[in-house]
């Protein structure tokens, strides 16, 4: 003889299978769960200070372009080290080699190019990423190369160039110029033009940015150079 079972039992038994459904739903063939995918870490910006140069220079007879990145915590200021740098340049990728200080990278190649200079930086999730328009080749007009000029007065100097950078100054074996702009024209002050039987006269042209994307404190410069020699001075 079988007996009616308990309200109570019967209501235990139905909590029972509302909890063990979900399962045996999984155990199937056709009901294997499928649990989302775990969400990457993303990368972080503003967590690098960068302090970048890319510098075209003929001092050494023939243009060339060296550059610099040097890169530190924004939480310690320790040098960060280890990571992958790489400006994209108008004649393509310039990769940079961490030097033998901690935390700076360097890279050379020979000429120069005008146009914009996209820096890349990646350490672990750390990035950080922004563009410095290198200026366009200058030459000096005046004065000319064996010029004879007194030491007496300033000597004047004069270039031209397609397109004005931000900033520009004038340097010689004795002496360089604070910022001016750059308008073509500029002097070293009398007092300053010393006796000279081989000067040397330089014209550096400079870019300069700050992006917002990077930590504060960060900057990018890009320069060239052009100089002459010899100018007699007596």
């Amino acid at each position: 003889m079988n007996r009616p079972r308990h309200p109570k039992s019967r209501r235990s038994e139905a909590a029972a299978l509302v909890l063990l459904l979900p399962l045996l739903v999984g155990c199937g063939s056709k009901g294997a769960s499928n649990p989302m995918a775990p969400v990457p870490p993303s990368n972080q910006s503003g967590t690098l200070v960068v302090v970048a140069s890319v510098v075209a220079d003929d001092a050494s007879g023939s243009m060339s372009t060296q550059f610099t990145v040097a890169l530190s915590d924004t939480g310690t200021g320790a040098a960060a080290t280890g990571a992958s740098v790489s400006f994209s340049t108008p004649s393509g990728v310039v990769n940079l080699v961490e030097s033998g200080t901690p935390g700076t990278y360097t890279a050379q190649q020979a000429g120069h190019l005008p146009g914009t200079y996209n820096l890349s930086v990646t350490r672990g999730r750390d990035v950080a990423a922004g563009a410095i328009d290198m200026p366009d080749l200058h030459v000096i007009t005046t004065p000319a190369v064996d010029d004879t000029i007194s030491t007496n007065g300033a000597l004047n100097v004069t270039w031209n160039r397609s397109a004005a950078s931000q900033e520009a100054s004038i340097d010689t074996k004795n002496w360089t110029t604070g910022s001016q702009a750059d308008n073509g024209s500029g002097k070293v002050p009398k007092g300053h033009n010393d006796v000279n039987a081989s000067q040397s006269v330089g014209v550096t042209r400079r870019n300069s940015s700050a992006p917002a994307t990077m930590a504060i404190g960060s900057l990018l410069r890009a320069s060239v150079r052009v100089s002459i020699q010899p100018v007699i001075v007596q």
